[in-house]
């Protein structure tokens, strides 16, 4: 029971802030993907990363890697 509970909190902690404002960014794009049933959607789903990106705190070196890495 123990080890659940830490587990939520480590989990629940090591999620990034995000304001009102980005929230609803990130919600309109996400709406606007499922209305398109994913075609097409590349764009949409690029700024979603740079914005969880930016929350997270990651450089544009540490971007590059993981775009590197999920083109493979």
């Amino acid at each position: 029971m123990e080890s659940d509970r830490n587990y939520r909190k480590a989990k629940r902690d090591s999620l990034p802030a995000a304001t009102e404002a980005e929230q609803k960014v990130i919600e309109t794009l996400v709406q606007k993907c499922l209305e398109a049933k994913g075609q097409n959607v590349s764009q949409w789903e690029q700024e979603i990363d740079e914005i969880v990106a930016r929350l997270y705190g990651l450089s544009e070196e540490e971007m590059r890697i993981i775009k590197s890495r999920n083109t493979d």
